[in-house]
């Protein structure tokens, strides 16, 4: 048996740091700065505990890792799961009105109540799972007065982003505190995993417009047909991403070569930000952006995943990206990531609109740090790879492998709540199972090749 009562907390971790207050993206830039990477001694010593388990090496494999990535977010090898709870970001998206949806976004109101009411399909399978839910509108159009509904909204809607922003800057960054307050408010409440949901008609077409910006990749390649549209539904979905991307300045053939304009880095306070953070990194000191290898302080310390975080240099600003083309779901999740990277609070992403909200955080908190890899990515428990095309290629960019794969597109936090059932086997292995020495069995030695 494991003895786990040793307490064992990362460094840089404390329940108690201030909510900051954010009114400008230089703030946003300043509270990411105080976010530190996942726990490598944490993740090592339950690695170890694995090893020392009597059954084959990495016999549960992708399930074992997973288990290693919580204990370093939380800063612990003594893993509990035991309160656990999925929060759903339910707004509705001016781009409706394009004509890309099947339904009206009177069904985000509709479906918004039935999960308030417990009788979703997220809250059925977060029962069998042993989480609860909590819904939070962050921007419906129509107003769901229910007492399980937590009210956040910051406006009625997101505008038509074909004609103009969806968002003011100032919305964006409302959304984007009442996520990072949300996850700061989860974890004192005794919250030890999170999931993610989300609840909004027509938020595979932002999610897609955000990854298709972010992605340098056509809206053919990234946008699917959502709840089922038909072909033409699909091809009028993907020439509006075009679009609007195009009107704003986010399309990849309206960028240069290298570089970003300053228009696509948002307002002129958001573009100084992001230049003074490339250039002189976290600390004010000068950063040598040709050669960061090496350098304690950008690497990714617990990941073994390969990543492509390295590869690609996004051309354009992700929180341009989030407020032109997003919607309030998109930027509460995005804020929530924050937080639970600053508060250690693991979270587990659910299908295309989760990964891209994820993705969107991860680039926005390198471009914003000056950091060449993303320490929120390290609080990102993945579940599933969804239907839609992007989430593929999101994980690949993030380092991201989901353990589900079983073409779901419910989204809600669905996967989440899959993914919380399954830890639970797991987790009793861990927590429970004997020793090689309990057993008197010469331990399994590691092979190398």
């Amino acid at each position: 048996m494991m003895n786990l009562n040793e307490e064992h907390l990362s460094e840089g971790y404390s329940n108690k740091k201030r909510l900051p207050e954010i009114s400008k993206v230089s703030d946003l830039a300043g509270f990411l700065c105080t976010i530190s990477p996942a726990d490598q001694e944490a993740a090592r010593r339950c690695e170890a505990h694995w090893d020392g388990i009597g059954k084959p090496l990495k016999g549960l494999g992708e399930m074992e890792h997973l288990l290693e990535r919580i204990a370093g977010i939380t800063g612990t090898p003594d893993v509990s799961l035991d309160r656990r709870e999925i929060v759903v970001f339910c707004a509705d998206n001016g781009i409706v009105e394009e004509g890309v949806t099947q339904t009206g976004d009177e069904v985000t109101a509709i479906v918004a109540e039935n999960m308030a009411k417990g009788c979703a399909s997220v809250n059925l399978m977060a029962q069998a799972a042993g989480a609860d839910v909590l819904p939070v509108d962050i921007g419906m159009r129509h107003e769901v007065l229910h007492p399980n509904m937590r009210q956040c909204a910051v406006a009625r809607g997101t505008k038509n982003f074909t004609k103009t922003a969806a968002m003011t800057e100032q919305e964006c960054l409302q959304a984007i505190f009442t996520g990072i307050h949300l996850a700061k408010e989860r974890k004192e409440a005794g919250i030890e995993i999170s999931g993610v949901g989300e609840m909004g008609i027509g938020n595979t077409t932002t999610s897609g417009a955000i990854a298709a910006a972010l992605l340098n990749k056509d809206a053919d390649l990234v946008s699917g047909r959502g709840a089922g549209l038909s072909d033409e539904g699909l091809r009028k979905k993907r020439e509006v991403i075009r679009k609007g991307l195009r009107l704003h300045g986010l399309m990849s053939e309206t960028l240069p070569k290298y570089g970003m304009h300053r228009d696509a880095l948002g307002s002129e306070s958001h573009a100084s930000v992001f230049g003074i953070l490339l250039s002189h990194g976290e600390d004010g000191a000068p950063r040598n952006l040709e050669n960061t290898d090496g350098d304690p302080a950008t690497e990714n310390p617990v990941s073994r995943y390969e990543t492509k975080q390295d590869d690609a240099f996004c051309l354009v600003s992700a929180f341009k990206t989030l407020a032109s083309v997003g919607g309030f779901d998109l930027a509460g999740m995005v804020g929530y990531y924050f937080g639970c990277a600053a508060y250690r609070l693991p979270v587990v992403l659910d299908g295309a609109i989760s990964l891209a909200a994820a993705l969107c955080a991860c680039e926005m908190e390198k471009q914003l740090t000056g950091r060449k890899n993303s320490y929120v990515a390290d609080a990102l428990i993945p579940s599933h790879l969804g239907r839609e095309p992007v989430c593929g290629m999101i994980c690949e960019r993030l380092g991201l492998r989901p353990v589900i794969h079983a073409d779901l597109a419910l989204g809600e936090g669905t996967g989440d709540a899959l993914l919380f059932a399954m830890l639970d086997p797991v987790l009793a292995v861990y927590r429970e199972n004997r020793t090689f020495e309990d057993i008197h069995v010469s331990a399994y030695e590691k092979m190398t090749l």
